[in-house]
């Protein structure tokens, strides 16, 4: 039975790997419902006329989607996307240094802070500064930071850290994770403990979430 249990996971994963292959090399227009998705749930009717594509090929579309498990569809007749689907996108895509920047912007406004890009800080500028009030100082310093050398990125979160106690973030790549902590551990020690790392794909997730509870709130009327 454990003999079983491990071909059928194996069967599974590999399964699961040629789905995400395919869609990613072969069906560019499935993704093409997937981004969209990735900013909220939306119904079918929308998807159509976004995509310019007749409701009944959409139809046909999130009716596949939904039966890999990339998309679920709600009661109220609207598709969002899943776990398994944003990792399909995930996989697909790569990432943009300005649009990272953006969205943590977007996520800080939906929490009700004040954002800014670019953000002055002497002879720098911080990619995202969010701000409890217009007047005061960043509480959270954002350096997006994709590919190249670490240093200027965290030497302008330890400038804000030291300026302004702004809790500092930077937004990389699982690959560059690694190095980000090394620096950390060695040049940029202070800030060691008060730093997160977090992977731009968690942007994207949160992102998304913010936009649902956001849109969920409006249909309630909180």
């Amino acid at each position: 039975m454990i003999v079983n249990s491990k071909k059928e996971s194996t069967i599974t994963s590999n399964i699961h790997t040629i789905l995400i292959g395919w869609i990613n090399l072969i069906q560019e227009k499935y993704l093409e419902v997937l981004k969209l998705l990735r900013e909220g749930s939306v119904d079918g009717a929308a998807l159509s006329s976004s995509l310019g594509v007749g409701r009944m090929k959409m139809a046909g579309r999130l009716a596949n989607l939904v039966k890999w498990g990339y998309v679920t569809e709600t009661k109220e007749h609207t598709y969002a996307i899943t776990e398994h689907g944003l990792e399909v996108l995930m996989s697909s895509l790569t990432p943009n240094h300005n649009e990272i920047r953006d969205l943590i912007g977007e996520i800080g406004k939906l929490e009700g802070k004040i954002c800014e890009v670019e953000y002055p800080i002497d002879s720098y500028r911080l990619d995202v500064a969010w701000k409890r009030i217009k007047a005061g100082n960043p509480s959270h310093a954002f350096e997006v930071h994709l590919h190249g050398d670490f240093f200027e990125a965290l030497t302008k979160l330890k400038h804000a850290w030291d300026k302004w106690n702004s809790k500092p973030f930077l937004i990389t790549t699982e690959e560059y994770a690694e190095k980000a902590r090394l620096l950390l551990e060695g040049s940029f020690h202070e800030i060691q403990e008060v730093t997160r790392i977090i992977g731009w794909n968690k942007i994207l997730q949160l992102h998304r979430l913010e936009k649902d509870l956001a849109r969920m709130k409006t249909e309630l009327g909180f």
